[in-house]
């Protein structure tokens, strides 16, 4: 890279990097940084590099947010670092960049990632030398975007944590339908499961054979046995609960927080149970046995809408 000069470029001359990895600008954001820059003025050029293949003379290379701030407050310039740069370089530099911003959402981060290793032919060494990290953080970005869009969206709207991501993905391993997975995802966030509760009511998604695919309505049905012994288990832990295991702070409002949704939960689906119970009849005369699946009677309960 040759030739570093600054200069007050024209906004208008100025087209966005076509290899910008972030998607997503944040209004606030981009608001607050809006109303420093008028107050302080921009203490950061950006850095651009000239063009000729493209609709204006000059290509952004870094400082999206400050340009577009900059541009809200009416500027027609703002100041530069005009570099000779290849499209290669610039794709590196745009990437770099913002995977050291502290608030790159995950799903962005790793597509980030993919297309570093892209860039590099599918070179995961080159990749993780290029970003100071290890060949094993490289691959576990990258195993996020095997995920479906669906769940994506949950980790970066922060529903999912680090450690239910990668029990999921341990669930990909497994290849767990797309259906699955997201139903899994929705009941951890629903229910606030953590990775350990998580693995403990989902285990035999992960204990499966790899290749034996899984369907969302594959759970074993629940005998009567199984029910009252459950309902017992869940009696006596709510009677003997020892509350100071709660502790104090942050984590003792979390755990809080989480008991109230799941007792609340718990509750919702006992009433449902209760309603379903008043349905059935409380008597149904024997028939006769036959050999013949077939010709066997069928109980019908006709639930309410």
């Amino acid at each position: 890279m040759t030739g570093m000069t600054v200069q007050a470029i024209k906004i208008a001359d100025i087209s966005p990097n076509r290899f910008q990895p972030r998607k997503r600008f944040g209004e606030a954001e981009l608001a607050e940084l809006a109303a420093s820059i008028k107050d302080k003025g921009l203490l950061q050029p950006v850095t651009i590099r000239p063009v000729t293949d493209g609709s204006t003379p000059y290509e952004l290379v870094m400082g999206e947010r400050r340009l577009r701030a900059t541009s809200r407050n009416g500027d027609e310039t703002i100041n530069c670092i005009v570099r000779e740069m290849s499209d290669e370089d610039s794709r590196e530099i745009a990437i770099i960049e913002n995977l050291q911003r502290a608030d790159l959402a995950p799903i962005e981060e790793a597509q980030s990632v993919r297309d570093l290793v892209d860039a590099y032919g599918g070179n995961k060494d080159i990749a993780a030398e290029k970003l100071k990290k290890s060949t094993d953080w490289v691959k576990e970005r990258l195993t996020w975007l095997t995920l479906p869009p669906e769940v994506q969206t949950m980790i970066d709207e922060k529903k999912l944590n680090g450690e239910q991501t990668k029990f999921l993905l341990k669930m990909v391993e497994k290849s767990a339908t797309a259906e699955r997975l997201i139903e899994v995802a929705k009941t951890m966030h629903r229910l606030q499961l953590s990775a350990n509760s998580a693995r403990g009511m989902f285990q035999q998604d992960v204990d499966k054979p790899k290749g034996q695919r899984m369907s969302s309505g594959e759970a074993k049905p629940v005998n009567h046995a199984k029910l009252v012994t459950l309902f017992v288990s869940m009696h006596d832990g709510m009677e003997m609960f020892d509350f100071e295991t709660l502790g104090e702070g942050e984590k003792r409002t979390k755990k809080l927080e989480t008991l109230k949704t799941q007792a609340a939960l718990v509750r919702e689906r006992v009433t449902k149970f209760e309603e379903e119970l008043r349905q059935l009849p409380a008597f149904i005369p024997s028939a006769p046995k036959s050999k013949d699946p077939s010709k066997r009677p069928v109980l019908t309960i006709k639930k309410s809408a």
